[in-house]
């Protein structure tokens, strides 16, 4: 646009999430884990450009999910400046053309904990009814929701390693429990 690149990079992983909030002074790291957002880093001139902004994208639940722009965010939480307008207006144009032609399919995540264990998690479009109340809601798939509050919460994990654990620790070169004191993963 007008002789400018724009590259818009959804983040993926944890260490996108820690790079983008490095680079623009912002706590985006922490919404890795929200299943109601995607991050969008756009950039200016290339893709590893440290001229960008950080977009949350959300997730509107209904039978379908549907993509909204939330926030846009220069460095340090700031606001864009006008240059900007007409690459937040194409995304926007972009994003509209993704919900129209139903081109958009719910993320995943894999996770490794301290430990190496494995969990793969689907974002979830959820209908939650509370008597004859209902309601859409995205949440992660092992993601539990109270029907009054609409508060999401991970299931509690017990302490105790299962064998399934255990065998996939033993075959895949983990370190070992050492002392009870170790951390279990969660």
């Amino acid at each position: 646009m007008d002789g400018i690149k724009y590259y818009p990079v959804v983040l993926k992983s944890s260490d996108d999430y820690n790079r983008e909030s490095t680079v623009q002074t912002n706590c985006v790291r922490t919404y890795i884990h929200y299943a109601h957002s995607l991050i969008v880093s756009l950039r200016r001139d290339s893709k590893d450009s440290y001229e960008r902004l950080t977009i949350e994208v959300n997730l509107i639940p209904d039978e379908d999910v549907r993509l909204l722009r939330k926030q846009t965010k220069a460095k340090r939480n700031s606001t864009p400046d006008d240059s900007w307008s007409l690459a937040t207006r194409e995304l926007d144009d972009r994003i509209d053309f993704i919900n129209k032609n139903g081109l958009f399919t719910l993320p995943e995540m894999d996770v490794i904990y301290t430990r190496g264990l494995p969990r793969h998690a689907k974002v979830d479009n959820r209908l939650i009814q509370n008597g004859d109340y209902s309601y859409w809601t995205v949440c992660w798939d092992d993601e539990k929701v109270d029907p009054v509050t609409a508060l999401t919460y991970f299931p509690e994990i017990d302490d105790e390693v299962t064998q399934d654990e255990i065998d996939y620790l033993l075959t895949n070169n983990t370190p070992n429990y050492v002392t009870e004191d170790d951390d279990l993963p969660l």
